[in-house]
């Protein structure tokens, strides 16, 4: 319980509230997954953009591979890599940030983020 403190904490100090933030789009993160990837997006768009108050982000997928596979639910839970693109905006500047989403199972799956070349 301590470890979900600390990101939380930190996301607060880079961008406040965090309710007023706009998301639009589609991922095919799970919605833990997507928490997760907020968290750790959120405190990197504000270092990059060097603005404490994120007003947007749109989601968008970008590349689903073919060998992807899902269950019952329409969860992912194999395949992949999936690549999205996240872009948040505040302060008059926007990134594009590219999230690259690999199943691991069970609808579980590990991410990276990194800055768009």
């Amino acid at each position: 319980m301590a470890t979900k403190v600390a990101p939380l904490f930190m996301l607060a100090l880079f961008i406040g509230d965090a309710s007023a933030i706009e998301f639009s789009g589609k991922t095919t993160a799970t919605s833990v997954v997507k928490q997760d990837i907020l968290d750790t997006l959120l405190p990197l768009a504000s270092a990059i953009t060097q603005c404490k108050a994120i007003e947007s982000v749109q989601m968008s997928v970008e590349t689903i591979p073919n060998n992807v596979k899902t269950n019952s639910n329409g969860i992912i839970i194999s395949g992949g890599p999936i690549i999205e693109r996240w872009v948040a905006k505040g302060c008059g500047t926007s990134v594009a940030l590219k999230v690259k989403l690999t199943p691991v199972g069970k609808g579980g799956e590990a991410y990276s983020i990194s800055t768009r070349q």
